[in-house]
């Protein structure tokens, strides 16, 4: 009431509600849906997200800050060839989607190569194990990002699997 001239923004860019508790879940809804209600605009940063919201009867906006610039696309040219993953190597890699992915580039592009950048946890050694045999595939120890060499990136693969809600969740918040 003291600032009501105010536009009260609110930006939803996880989705704490839906991993909690059984008995927590409903007063966690309620607080989502009494914030929600308050604001003048709600924007969240991701696809399902964004759907969540809808079913609960908002019009959330999508707002992906990173992207504030207009997508230009990379010029394939000798010193780019590196498709990178910078990230934790687990089970949600989609094995699948990696291995399509390289053996197109091998039969077009084959000067590309995958890159993975990052820990290795005990679920991501299987991934490992089946991607290692591909050959323009490669695993690299952990770096920083600013550490990173990214001269010859030409652009970032987010090969998680889909159509997991945990994992669909975090893909585009995170990357």
């Amino acid at each position: 009431d003291i600032f009501h001239n105010n536009t009260i923004v609110t930006m939803i860019n996880d989705d704490f509600w839906s991993r909690s508790p059984f008995l927590l879940r409903r007063p966690l809804i309620n607080a989502l849906t009494k914030t929600c209600s308050i604001s003048d605009r709600l924007l969240t940063v991701s696809y399902p997200l964004q759907d969540e919201l809808s079913l609960l009867g908002y019009q959330p906006i999508l707002f992906f800050p990173w992207s504030s610039h207009p997508y230009e696309p990379t010029i394939l040219s000798n010193n780019r060839n590196v498709l990178l993953f910078w990230g934790y190597i687990n089970s949600k890699i989609d094995i699948d989607v990696v291995y399509r992915a390289s053996v197109e580039l091998v039969s077009s592009l084959p000067d590309v190569v995958i890159n993975f950048v990052g820990p290795i946890d005990k679920s991501g050694e299987n991934v490992v194990e089946c991607l290692r045999a591909l050959p323009n595939v490669s695993f690299s120890s952990p770096q920083q990002l600013d550490e990173l060499d990214t001269n010859q990136c030409i652009a970032s693969f987010i090969p998680y699997r889909s159509n997991v809600k945990s994992i669909d969740a975090i893909t585009l918040p995170n990357k």
